[in-house]
């Protein structure tokens, strides 16, 4: 099969068969079945994996390409650097902590601002985040 894809990977028109074939072996095993075949394998293949599975995967983990931040997880900062590492991360902002900012950012008037929020359009919440 491999001298049937390299001569097809120059006929741009043998393309939409070759997809229909490689669509066709793909499905006859599972995407972990396919992990497993591709570890330590020079091809850049990798599962897409759920934020769960990413979070937990043991090269991130090894990476520690995510940091918990509060009662989640998100990405921590890239490229690492080793003279000014990133500090951790700040506490998420809740929805609608900075609504009447971001409306004053966008150029409304107070008396505008203070009417869209009593229209209760939008998520407002007093107070901000502790930054």
């Amino acid at each position: 099969m491999i001298s049937s894809v390299k001569q097809h990977l120059q006929n741009s028109s043998a393309w939409p068969q070759m997809k229909e074939k490689f669509a066709k072996v793909f499905l006859t095993k599972t995407r972990d079945e396919w992990a497993a075949i591709f570890e330590g394998k020079d091809a850049c293949a990798f599962p897409i994996l759920s934020i769960e599975e990413a979070i937990a995967n043991k090269h991130n983990v090894a990476r520690g390409t995510f940091v918990k931040n509060g009662s989640t997880y998100e990405a921590a900062a890239a490229p690492k650097l080793s003279r000014t590492p990133a500090s951790g991360g700040r506490p998420l902002p809740m929805p609608g902590n900075h609504t009447a900012e971001i409306l004053k950012e966008l150029g409304f008037t107070q008396l505008q601002v203070d009417s869209i929020l009593s229209s209760k359009n939008v998520v407002s919440k007093p107070g901000k985040a502790k930054l």
